[in-house]
């Protein structure tokens, strides 16, 4: 549950023999993984790990990776609780709230902020052994970074999380299980789970 296993370039289920990567030297599991800033981000609970290509060669045929922690204190809930929002950065959930990951200015290096302060409270009450099974959208036309979350002790999110890039607002009309956008030119946000009103 520790290990990513890279495919040969091209070649998507095909596996080079012995080659495989640790990115959490204690073994930790991992609970995500997302593109982003020119490779693969690798989260445990507790942990942010950066993988990128080391080597070239020839027609674009990549050689060798390397693995870089961004953070070891920041990790992931789970995998669907990551979006890329319009800017190129990127936002998600930790167990101890919401982070930003975005290149500082002047491009000095990727910097990872927490957003979620002014709802801390709000944090705080989830039900945290039912993290894994966050879902999140991003929606195309409104650039919101929505996550629904299961609020006190409930056992399936009933709770939704609104990050508008600056704030936060909460809607409680839609129990969610999944949710995802389309990728054409509508731009549609999905969602799997029960409507509790007529508001959309």
């Amino acid at each position: 549950p520790g290990l990513v296993v890279p495919s040969l370039p091209g070649r998507w289920g095909t596996f080079e023999k012995d080659v495989e990567y640790e990115p959490d030297p204690t073994g930790a599991e991992i609970t995500a993984l997302w593109r982003g800033f020119g490779g693969l981000f690798v989260f445990t609970s507790n942990s942010t790990f950066l993988i990128t290509p080391s080597a070239t060669v020839g027609s674009n045929q990549t050689q060798g990776f390397k693995v870089e922690t961004i953070n070891a204190q920041v990790g992931c809930v789970g995998p669907s609780a990551i979006q890329t929002m319009q800017d190129g950065s990127m936002v998600w959930m930790s167990y101890d709230g919401f982070y930003r990951a975005a290149m500082g200015p002047k491009n000095t290096g990727l910097q990872i902020v927490k957003i979620s302060d002014e709802i801390e409270r709000t944090v705080r009450n989830l039900n945290r052994t039912r993290f894994r099974g966050v879902t999140s959208v991003l929606d195309k036309k409104s650039g919101e970074f929505r996550c629904w979350v299961p609020d006190q002790n409930r056992t399936i999110n009933n709770l939704c999380l609104v990050y508008d890039g600056c704030g936060w607002r909460r809607r409680t009309d839609t129990q969610a299980r999944a949710a995802c956008s389309t990728t054409d030119h509508r731009g549609y946000s999905l969602v799997a789970g029960s409507a509790l009103s007529a508001h959309a």
